[in-house]
């Protein structure tokens, strides 16, 4: 739940402009779902470079920051193998768009 807390406050950070998205920053975030997602489910490879695109998406205004709930939801559904880590920002979005971000 903190790690939810944390990158949703700091996609709100980047949405407000009161952040500027990093590619670093998408790196370590997808590192992060990679290391949360079980052995046996397969890895997109390029986590990295799709959460660094979902945040570049989100300071151009292009998608809205996720609520925290969204971001545990998702953080969750990693880790159990319900869902992969994600391919591209496109992935991301779309997961959020079902919940309603």
């Amino acid at each position: 739940e903190d790690c939810a807390q944390a990158i949703s406050g700091y996609i709100d950070a980047v949405g407000a402009g009161a952040a500027e998205p990093s590619p670093q920053v998408g790196a370590g975030i997808g590192t992060y779902l990679d290391s949360i997602a079980p052995a046996s489910t397969p890895k997109a490879g390029n986590s990295g470079a799709a959460v660094a695109g979902y945040l570049d998406s989100v300071a151009a205004g292009a998608a809205s920051p996720p609520s925290a709930p969204a971001v545990k939801s998702y953080l969750d559904d990693v880790s159990a193998g319900a869902v992969t880590t994600p391919s591209t920002s496109g992935s991301i979005m779309s997961y959020l768009d079902t919940l309603g971000n």
